[in-house]
């Protein structure tokens, strides 16, 4: 049920100044990639059966002359002690080898000798010199004496079966093995933890399970360590019976209630090195059928006689479990690896015959190749579906585990995720567009890449609700995504048509991704990209990549060319640019869109009014006329046709995109152009920052780097842009447009940073986007703008510029006075200081401090906070008021606020990620001999919640300001959120331990829990603010703490006040008041700090304010293979200014949980278009809340906007 949202009567609101009013959007995306969980199980779980027989033995079997030196060969027999660390713990057993001297090894077959030489090369076997000699008589002068006499000769010490088994599976689950003190080492990539594994063997003739499948975390690694080292070798072979027994723990795991049976890959990997012995596959059926219903038990006929049908037996049981004929409806593969010369898969020539996964295996095929026991073996592993391999050392065990391993494993889905936006109509500013726009990024933390792939959708806005071309809501009830959807920008077919296979994947990828137009068509490429050399746009086309094909070859990837770092690397002409694109295949993607918001570029519009409704009852039917619905009263608004629309956002891959929105009446229409990519702009910086970002994410690993994957990302262009739009009037078409002709136009200048994808601003003119242009580039490396000449006597102010940190700042462009003139300009903040990525960085560098103002046309860097020097010179002072507490990053837009009503913005303020917040009064007069160093009137710190050694509540985000009427005369109120955007999971516990690195009790107990502070600001209504007496900086104990348990106002009598009414009034001794966020997911005794942080935009309308918060407790999601998001994201409504509601508006009903990960609120269209009302990613609107309740209207009507005391 919407409620129509009334004031409370407690003051009087003014205005809709506000946050809301000025950008319709609260956006909140992932600050930082820690909450992307890398998965904890999954991926694949094997169950080992392996071959414990007498014949893997050296002392029963003589199994080191079978394989290497020949049955004919003595050797000398020797123990040699292998070793693997893991942990910091050594695991070891004792090696059983056996060695030949040099003359011997001389007497072999060259067949032989080069067998063993590689042996020796893949750190098999040993080769080294040791001394045969003794003590001999001999005289020494006239001294008969007992010396020592020499003999130096080269031996070969080779493993037995069993040792190169064992030494395997160090490798495979430690990743390290060493022979005898390391004279034999070797290091690869161990089974990653998403692998489990489990362990049966058969010794004795008897099969037993030793290990049900364990996940690799580090404590379950050495417990598989210390079972293998203690097993020896006896017995025979009982080939079916330990396959039924391997595969019956197996089942057993794959069903009980820990296993994930949905994001685990499932194999059994069976190593023998002989033909089955002591077998009995009767028995082996009945250890089978124990385990599988009835309709899945294997037959007499297919399990019976005696060795020589175990393998026709194991064969019926890999077939039924890769065909899901199991309990639990999981395919299981099972791949049989031949161990030794004794059974290995040869064909009758004695070469290697390797399995091909893509090869039809027909019993006549493998006949041809294979005999005897090897062809029925070979039979099982093509029914398993996982094939067979020969190993006759360690490392052929390990590369077939690991091949098995990836041919079984589950791809671990990527979690789509981001927060909708809506963004601002500048064209009609009194009505919000029904269309939201979906960014979207999908984490791969288990991955190596150093880019992730995103998209942009859009959808409808309806009710409250997100909804895609098919009316289908794109959240469910719970918030979980539907990734079925089709926004509006999926391509439409007509009716009845068949689709082919790349129809049918472009339908599935929905958004932008589906429309991008790559590679060539004839001679032409398709994808229009530009790039910048200073201010100077360079279109990126085979000509310009022809002309450093080496340097330049990377755009290939953003073109569609699916080309690889090396196939660049070898572009040395022109001809080899055309070879490359005339083989490449085609590839498609769009980065990831974290934190840049979309914006909305109309170019053109007509603004039409339509008419107040009134409310008309519901007319039933007669027999003349059908019935008649009920319509509810809506007041007049203005609404716009004919637009032509586009929207720009910048990705991780360093792009930024100008992209077609399309039309309401086109959303069915088959070949609309809707979703089309207009142009690709790709800062020339980028290029040598991340160029092979442009590639398949693949390309960005580097082997054996230690600078890959989630902590080494590239960013590119992911700040958040913002845009000038001026109109000139089409009078013959009534129509407000951009650009009318070569003589006639506005402006459409567009304006951002790369966040943490570099330090650089970019001002484009996109006026006519047939002909963009870029206008400057703030580039504070080289303290320099380019595109405008820096003076000779400011190169001292310019060298400011260097102190700016990463470009985080959305730039706020606005009018200012200036020499006595009006002048459009782009403020930004500082910028970020990338210690802060460490929780308690105590920053003392002064990157990213203060404020800067530059020309918006030009460039002109005009003014700083730097520039505020104090006059005259006071000891221990430099800059004007509080301005020398300027001295943390500032990352959040500023807030730019107009006085009077002129147009002009007179006031700045904005917060650090020191914990203080400012407000600078501009000279609103600033004469034409007026200088930077007497811009700024003053600078105030209007708060301070500094806290030394670097735990100081954090401020991100831009702060609302809001006007109101008290009891003694207007004041403004300053509401600002605080958290670590950086560090989100502050404060988290993972299995009684924090996961922040360095984050412990005693740090976390020095934390401030995060708040929404809103500080009174009754000076900024004085008539010159700058006038009055620099007050002293409230400090936390100045402001009153609201409560949970006084947000809602107690039952009054008449004529008494609410008994909880609290005393934070603008006339009271408090200077504002906080509210603490506290995880509702704590226990009542834990009192860990700062988990729930403030993340995102405020949103301050008709006296409600509106907090997004990510709660790192919050209950997160986990996808298959246990890969997910950790904590959730509440919203939280509060009604102002003093953070009390009237009893029964409760703190519940104030208060959503939005979803799991980092998430944000939008304001967007009510009913109609004349209100407005907060967007959730809910896919049901819940009773009785009042944040998806409340309606707002926005009706045309005068507002004053001179709201400070009248002159």
């Amino acid at each position: 049920m919407k409620a129509k949202k009334y004031k409370q009567g407690l003051v009087t609101s003014l205005t809709a100044l506000s946050t809301a009013i000025l950008c319709q959007t609260a956006t909140t995306y992932a600050s930082d990639i820690e909450i992307y969980k890398a998965p904890t199980n999954g991926g694949a779980t094997l169950m080992f059966v392996l071959d414990l027989s007498g014949s893997m033995s050296q002392s029963i079997d003589k199994s080191v002359q079978r394989d290497f030196f020949g049955t004919n060969t003595s050797c000398t027999s020797e123990i040699l002690v292998v070793r693997s660390t893991w942990d910091r713990a050594n695991y070891d057993f004792n090696g059983s080898y056996c060695y030949i001297d040099e003359s011997t090894f001389n007497g072999l077959s060259n067949t032989r000798k080069n067998q063993i030489t590689r042996q020796v090369e893949v750190k098999n076997c040993l080769k080294e010199l040791r001394d045969f000699g003794g003590f001999e008589w001999k005289w020494v002068g006239w001294e008969l004496k007992k010396v020592w006499v020499s003999n130096p000769q080269q031996v070969y010490s080779c493993p037995d079966r069993v040792t190169m088994l064992k030494r395997s599976l160090f490798d495979l689950i430690a990743g390290n093995s060493s022979v005898d003190g390391g004279k034999l080492a070797t290091e690869n990539t161990p089974l990653p933890p998403t692998s489990s594994i489990g362990l049966t063997t058969f010794r004795s003739s008897t099969p037993e399970v030793k290990s049900s499948p364990l996940v690799l975390n580090s404590i379950n690694r050495g417990i598989l360590l210390d079972e293998i080292k203690s097993w020896s070798a006896t017995g025979g072979t009982p080939i079916a019976r330990a396959y039924a027994t391997g595969i019956s723990g197996l089942f057993d795991h794959i069903s009980s209630p820990n296993a994930e049976t949905a994001c685990a890959g499932y194999g059994m990997y069976y190593l023998t090195d002989g033909d089955p012995s002591s077998d009995d596959p009767s028995s082996a059926k009945t250890t089978y059928n124990a385990k599988v219903r009835n309709t899945f038990a294997l037959t007499r006929a297919q399990c019976t006689g005696g060795d020589s049908d175990s393998w026709a037996c194991v064969q019926s049981m890999a077939e039924n479990s890769q065909q899901k004929k199991n309990n639990s409806n999981v395919e299981i593969k099972t791949a049989v690896v031949g161990f030794g010369t004794a059974f290995n898969f040869a064909n009758s020539s004695g070469q290697s015959v390797i399995y091909n996964p893509k090869t039809n295996y027909t019993d006549s095929i493998l006949s041809a190749s294979f005999s005897g026991n090897t062809l029925a073996a070979a039979k099982a592993a093509v029914a398993g579906k996982g094939g067979w391999y020969s190993a006759s050392n360690t490392s052929d065990i390990v590369n077939s585990v690991t091949n098995f391993v990836d041919s079984i494993k589950v791809p671990i889905p990527a979690i789509t995720t981001g927060t909708s936006a809506i963004p601002q109509d500048v064209l009609n500013t009194s009505v919000i567009q029904p269309y939201a726009y979906f960014p979207q990024f999908q984490p791969k933390p288990s991955e190596e890449f150093r880019t992730w792939a995103g998209n942009l959708k859009k959808y409808k806005v309806d009710e409250g609700l997100l909804k895609d071309k098919n009316n289908t809501a794109l959240f469910s009830s719970a918030g979980v995504l539907n990734t079925t959807n089709e926004d509006l920008w999926t391509p439409n077919y007509a009716t009845g048509t068949t689709l082919t296979a790349d129809q049918q994947s472009l339908k599935a990828l929905g958004g932008l991704l589906s429309r991008l137009n790559l590679k060539k068509t004839g001679s032409n490429l398709n994808r229009k990209v530009f790039t910048s050399d200073g201010t100077t746009l360079t279109a990126v086309d085979e000509a310009y990549i022809k002309g450093a094909p080496a340097a330049r070859g990377y755009y290939l990837g953003l073109l569609g060319y699916n080309v690889t770092t090396a196939q660049v690397a070898g572009l040395t002409t022109a001809q080899s640019v055309e070879t490359l694109m005339a083989s490449a295949p085609e590839l498609r993607q769009v980065g990831a869109v974290m934190h840049s918001t979309p914006v909305l570029l109309t170019q053109s519009g007509k603004i039409t009014f339509v008419p107040a409704q009134a409310a008309k009852e519901a007319v039933p039917a007669t027999a003349t006329e059908p019935a008649q619905p009920a319509v509810a009263a809506r007041a007049a608004y203005n609404d716009t046709t004919n637009r032509d629309d586009y929207i720009l956002f910048g990705t991780t891959q360093g792009v930024l995109h100008v992209v077609k929105a399309g039309k309401s009446d086109e959303i069915t229409t088959v070949g609309n152009t809707a979703g089309e990519e207009v142009f690709a702009f790709v800062p020339q910086e980028m290029l040598a920052a991340q160029g092979k970002a442009f590639l398949d994410p693949q390309q960005t690993v580097i082997e054996g780097s230690t600078t890959n994957g989630m902590n080494n990302l590239y960013y590119g262009v992911d700040g958040v842009w913002t845009a000038r739009t001026e109109y000139v009037y089409d009078t013959a078409n009534e129509t407000f447009k951009v650009y009318d002709s070569a003589t006639k136009y506005g402006k459409q200048w567009v304006y951002g940073g790369l966040r943490m994808g570099g330090r650089s601003y970019y001002a484009l003119d996109l006026t006519n986007l047939d002909s963009p242009a870029v206008k400057f580039r703030i580039n504070p490396v080289t303290s320099s703008v380019d595109g405008f000449a820096t003076p000779s006597d400011q190169t001292t102010r310019y060298a400011n510029l260097a102190k700016m940190g990463q470009s985080w700042s959305k730039p706020t462009i606005a009018n200012v006075q200036w020499k006595g003139k009006r002048r459009l300009v782009m403020f930004v903040g500082g910028g970020y200081d990338s210690g802060y990525e460490t929780f308690n960085y105590d920053q003392t560098s002064g990157v990213g401090a203060g404020v800067y103002m530059f020309d918006a046309n030009t460039g002109e860097f005009l003014w700083s906070s730097y520039d505020a020097v104090k006059t005259p010179v006071v000891a221990g002072k430099t800059l004007i008021g509080d301005g020398d507490h300027l001295k943390y990053s500032v990352v959040s837009q500023i807030k730019g606020v107009d006085r009077d009503g002129d147009g002009d913005v007179d006031h700045l303020y904005f917060g650090d990620l020191g914990g203080q917040v400012f407000r600078v009064d501009l000279n609103s007069t600033h004469s034409a001999s007026g200088t930077a160093a007497n811009y700024a009137k003053q600078i105030t710190r209007i708060y301070n919640g500094h806290v030394a050694n670097g735990v100081s509540p954090r401020f991100y985000e831009m702060p609302a300001f809001t006007v109101y009427q008290g009891t003694g005369g207007l004041f403004a109120v300053i509401s600002i959120g605080s958290g670590n955007r950086s560090t989100p999971l502050l404060g988290k516990k993972v299995n009684t331990g924090y996961i922040v690195t360095g984050e412990n009790d005693a740090l976390n107990t020095t934390l401030t829990n995060d708040a929404i502070y809103n500080i009174y600001d009754k000076v900024v209504t004085d008539t010159d603010p700058a006038a009055v007496t620099l007050p002293t900086s409230p400090t936390l104990s100045n402001l009153y703490e609201l409560t949970s348990a006084n947000r809602e106002l107690n039952a009054t009598t008449a004529g008494t006040p609410p008994a909880n009414l609290a005393a934070n009034k603008e006339n009271s001794n408090y200077k504002g008041w906080y509210y603490s966020f506290i995880s509702p997911n704590l226990a009542s005794n834990d009192t860990r700090r700062a988990i729930e942080k403030v993340q995102g935009d405020l949103i301050a309308i008709d006296n409600d304010l509106y907090v997004s918060t990510f709660d790192a407790e919050g209950v997160g999601t986990t996808e298959s293979c246990g890969a997910g998001i950790y904590g959730n994201s509440r919203a939280h409504r509060f009604c102002m200014p003093y953070g009390q509601c009237l009893n029964g508006d409760t703190v519940a009903n104030n208060t959503l949980v939005l979803g799991k990960g980092l998430l944000g609120i939008t304001m967007g269209p009510g009913t109609s278009g004349a209100d407005r009302r907060i967007i959730t990613p809910l896919g049901s609107l819940p009773n009785g809340n009042k944040i998806t309740g409340i309606t707002y209207g926005a009706a045309n009507k005068l507002i004053p906007q001179s709201w400070y005391e009248k002159n």
